[in-house]
């Protein structure tokens, strides 16, 4: 009997993640799941990897020690004490740290961390034969060959990472134009992106928040102040923090003067959770209102505004019979500032533009700010929509046609006139959020404009993290959804200054690197999007180099029978995902030490949010099995982690005789991929609603792991590199080749899911290939009755 091919490509229309129906039902281009691909420009792509860009970091300047107690050996276990008592998994930074005995005085003298835990002498009288330092604890050793006395002043300078959650990434509006500074923030400090590494701006000025407490940022412009940096974090209870601005030089508290009911101790706008300038004039939206900050009076529906031009010019307060003020934001003069309560109990949640209207999302309602031009009342509330609004401030994207956002009941878009769900492919999505940990507040989103798609990073109901763990893609072109298993906070635009040199893709090889050397994807200042996460790592996004580190290591416990345990806190890590351990210092030990961990890759066990054990490939076994490393070597730092991703693109239930009550039988596939190097996946086929177990576990071998078996499939693997260079050479040089596999069954249905099996992600080579898939071909004829 002859079989008829069936053609499917193209996955643009009707393509993407589908939950709204059925998987027979989806159309033939969706997918019933697509997790770490997503379909663009016509195909399914696997996504691309993140480069480190930089660390928040720290410097500590002579900081107080211990004294030397007079004996040859001086320990002190402190030096990041200070740093630890609100960043308790603070890590000291190779190479930084300089210790001073007797500072200032004539026998001062210096050693310095030449890294690898070691210190040594630079000048002084007081000598050291030997000198370590543990980079987790703290702990430094110094023995003495001329021992100073007890009583000296001893003071440490020393830079740190504070690996804290990183609560805010935003734009810097220089005087250069297009030369954007990149702002970042944790629940303490504001950083600034220097080439390598993020540094600490503003000191001592610093914030209080939670890690729920991100950092709005805006930019606005005045003749008579110039270029302003504005950022508020919503923060108003236990140690609260003001609204602040940046010049480029320090930050300043924002405390304007509202209303002067009392000469003494006027009202002052405290703190806001929007500011946008429009018309002229700066706004301030859901706000505490007081005397001062810990007495302040929450309004969750108000919009205060200031004087039209400047909104600095705070004046004094002038005594009267009504105490008036003369201030930029002063309600009770005309012409100055003003407020305005919108009609309803619902808090603002959010505020984005469209064209020259300000859309102001609530709750669980839409609205709109309208300009009236009137000095006495410029502005007024108008509604849109009573049932959708906006539940995470920082969900909201503009477009010139929509803004869309995170609402309560689904995601939207609101147009200023209508607001519309754009989410009915995959229905209640929302619902999968977090609610514990503030988990609606940290949805974050962003547009990328190069790519022509938007991001939104969420915790997911499912493993009750603290910390997003899953991004939502949403292609706007062709309206289709995937989802992407990282660990991102929060999201910015971002623009390198310099172009990509082969010595700048320090983790990448020439065979793992899949894009066009030409491309413009590595000149200076192509528009691209970095994340932060919540160790305080900021990663540059869609980089075709292989994932980079992304996670520290602060312990490791060993024993001589058990599990060696790795301590990374806040990991977000699920048991069966495989990561790649590297950089792990420690000291020499029997039968060895604990830097045989680096340059592995590991299948992970979850013990719980901050620990996990290692499994470990034994080609001997053919199996995965627990990593011990026996007690006898100290973990001393810098230990990283790279979290690689498994594809799982899963296609509909195809039927294709349902119409004629007929089986259907199924000798192969073709499949259209873009040719890599390395690459490789394996093709799952379930059928007959068979979701349990595939064809490839009915006819398995005992080696469940991707040996080739005897069964249906052949090797199950698909390949999507050159299959046979001798017999068919000119595949070295195509663009795109196709593959077949063997499938030899006769079904009701079949879905087919393509992903990396255990051994295959235990490759790194096979891990970090590139995958894209532009067509398949189905080889089908009808067969007998569907109940026989």
């Amino acid at each position: 009997m002859s079989y008829q091919p069936f053609y499917i490509s193209n996955f643009e229309p009707d393509s993407g993640m589908d939950t709204y129906h059925e998987p027979f039902l989806i159309p033939e281009k969706a997918f019933a799941q697509l997790e770490d691909a997503y379909c663009w420009r016509g195909r399914v792509k696997k996504r691309d990897g993140f480069e480190l860009l930089g660390r928040l970091r720290a410097t500590l300047t002579n900081t107080a020690l211990t004294n030397t107690d007079g004996t040859a050996t001086y320990t002190n276990a402190d030096i990041v004490n200070i740093t630890r008592a609100t960043q308790p998994n603070a890590e000291l930074i190779s190479n930084t740290v300089v210790i001073t005995i007797d500072l200032g005085n004539p026998n001062v003298s210096v050693y310095n961390d030449i890294g690898g835990g070691n210190v040594v002498y630079v000048s002084g009288p007081y000598t050291i034969s030997s000198g370590t330092i543990n980079y987790i604890t703290g702990a430094l050793t110094l023995n003495f060959t001329v021992v100073p006395p007890a009583g000296l002043t001893v003071v440490a300078t020393y830079s740190f990472y504070p690996s804290t959650p990183v609560m805010g990434l935003t734009v810097y509006e220089t005087n250069t134009i297009n030369a954007e500074e990149l702002i970042a923030f944790d629940p303490r400090w504001a950083y600034k992106y220097t080439v390598g590494s993020f540094v600490r701006i503003g000191a001592p000025t610093r914030w209080f928040g939670t890690d729920s407490d991100f950092f709005w940022t805006y930019n606005y412009y005045s003749n008579a102040n110039g270029k302003l940096f504005w950022a508020t974090n919503f923060n108003a209870g236990g140690t609260p923090d003001p609204i602040r601005y940046w010049d480029n030089v320090s930050w300043t508290d924002f405390l304007p003067i509202v209303q002067a009911d009392s000469v003494a101790n006027p009202t002052r706008l405290q703190q806001a959770r929007c500011i946008v300038a429009f018309k002229g004039r700066l706004l301030a939206f859901n706000t505490y209102e007081g005397p001062n900050l810990l007495g302040s009076t929450h309004f969750p529906q108000r919009l205060r505004w200031s004087q039209n031009g400047t909104p600095l010019e705070q004046g004094t307060v002038v005594a009267g019979p009504t105490y008036g003020v003369v201030s930029a934001w002063a309600s009770d003069i005309v012409g100055y500032g003003g407020y305005l309560d919108a009609p309803t109990a619902e808090q603002i949640v959010s505020v984005e533009f469209i064209k020259d209207t300000l859309l102001v999302k609530f709750e669980r309602s839409s609205w709109k700010l309208v300009y009236t031009g009137n000095e006495q009342l410029p502005f007024v509330f108008q509604k849109i929509n009573t049932e959708m609004g906006s539940e995470s401030t920082f969900s909201t994207i503009p477009f010139d046609r929509g803004v869309l956002t995170f609402g309560n009941w689904g995601i939207t878009t609101d147009d200023s006139i209508n607001v519309q769900r754009i989410d009915e492919k995959i229905p209640n999505y929302v619902l999968n959020i977090n609610n514990d940990f503030d988990g609606v507040k940290r949805v974050h989103g962003i547009r990328d404009f190069a790519r022509e798609l938007v991001y939104w990073a969420y915790p997911s109901q499912k493993y009750n993290n603290r910390y997003p763990n899953k991004v939502l893609l949403y292609n706007y072109i062709n309206n289709t959804f995937a989802v992407f298993n990282d660990s991102f906070t929060c999201f910015s635009q971002f623009q390198r200054t310099t172009d990509t040199t082969w010595s700048s893709l320090s983790t990448t090889t020439w065979a793992g690197y899949e894009v066009r050397w030409d491309s413009d994807k590595g000149q200076s200042f192509y528009p691209d999007i970095v994340a932060g996460n919540q160790q305080g790592n900021v990663l540059h996004l869609n980089q075709s180099a292989p994932y980079s580190s992304s996670l520290s290591i602060t312990a490791i416990t060993q024993h001589a029978t058990n599990p060696v345990q790795i301590t990374i806190p806040n990991h977000n890590l699920e048991s069966d995902r495989f990561i790649k351990i590297t950089s792990v210092l420690s000291t020499s030990g029997t039968p060895n030490p604990l830097t045989v961990l680096n340059g592995c890759v590991y299948k992970i066990i979850k013990v719980d949010g901050d620990i996990i054990t290692l499994l470990k490939y034994n080609s001997t076994s053919k199996a995965f099995e627990p990593v011990i490393v026996d007690v006898g070597s100290t973990y001393l730092g810098l230990g990283r982690v790279q979290v690689f991703n498994n594809i799982n693109i899963v296609t509909k239930r195809f039927s294709p005789f349902y119409d004629i009550g007929a089986q259907a039988r199924l000798p192969y596939i073709d499949f259209l991929l873009e040719k890599t190097t390395l690459g490789e996946v394996t093709p799952v086929i379930t059928i007959d609603e068979n979701t349990s177990r595939s064809i490839t576990d009915l006819y398995a071998t005992t080696d469940p792991i991707g040996n080739p078996n005897s069964g249906l499939l052949g090797e199950n693997v698909l390949l999507t590199r050159p299959e046979n260079t001798t017999l068919i050479p000119y595949q070295v040089d195509q663009v795109n080749i196709w593959h077949r596999i063997y499938i030899q069954t006769i079904c009701q249905n079949f879905q087919i899911q393509l992903t990396m099996n255990d051994l295959q992600m235990n490759n790194e080579d096979l891990t970090t290939a590139a995958f894209v898939l532009h067509a398949m071909v189905f080889y089908l004829s009808k067969n007998a009755r569907l109940i026989q």
